[in-house]
């Protein structure tokens, strides 16, 4: 049996309560930080350019990852390690934002929010998929309707927090 058929198996029981409790933070977290981001970057430029234009290029790079690189991203995750998919994706993402703050700091401001939201974006596009195809396997057959049903809702709350919180900080 090849690695892809073993990770494609789904268990009859959940394997752990607590690996379901992970999985769904590490999305709530994830998707609540994207929005934070997207947020904050967003008013940060319209602060420097006083131009909708400039946040609707800003947003709409926010979403064209996803559109360009989901096909991409859902065969990645069926074919590699799940987690680590997701691990990669954020460390990655958290080494982006780094290099967009030291840019940021040496005044290429405006540059480097453009920069960073598309390129968590695009990580992000990697996660996502990785994240829903591990459900499964931690949920088990009977459960996955409820536990799909949880991660979607925290996914949702994380789209309401994550603004709130950029707001917050923004002030």
């Amino acid at each position: 049996m090849t690695s892809v058929e073993q990770a494609a198996q789904i268990p009859a029981e959940p394997r752990t309560s607590r690996g379901l409790f992970n999985l769904i933070a590490a999305e709530g977290v994830s998707v609540a930080g994207d929005w934070v981001l997207n947020t904050a970057a967003s008013i940060a430029v319209f602060r420097e350019t006083s131009s909708t234009a400039a946040v609707s290029l800003l947003l709409a790079l926010a979403a064209l990852p996803t559109l360009v690189l989901a096909p991409l991203a859902g065969a990645i995750a069926d074919r590699v390690d799940r987690r680590h998919v997701m691990a990669w994706a954020d460390a990655a993402s958290a080494m982006v934002l780094l290099l967009c703050i030291g840019a940021a700091i040496l005044g290429f401001q405006l540059a480097a929010e453009f920069a960073a939201v598309f390129v968590v974006a695009a990580l992000a596009t990697f996660h996502r998929p990785a994240s829903e195809a591990l459900l499964p396997s931690l949920a088990g057959e009977r459960d996955l309707g409820r536990v799909n049903s949880t991660l979607r809702l925290a996914s949702r709350l994380a789209i309401i927090i994550g603004p709130a919180i950029a707001s917050g900080l923004m002030t």
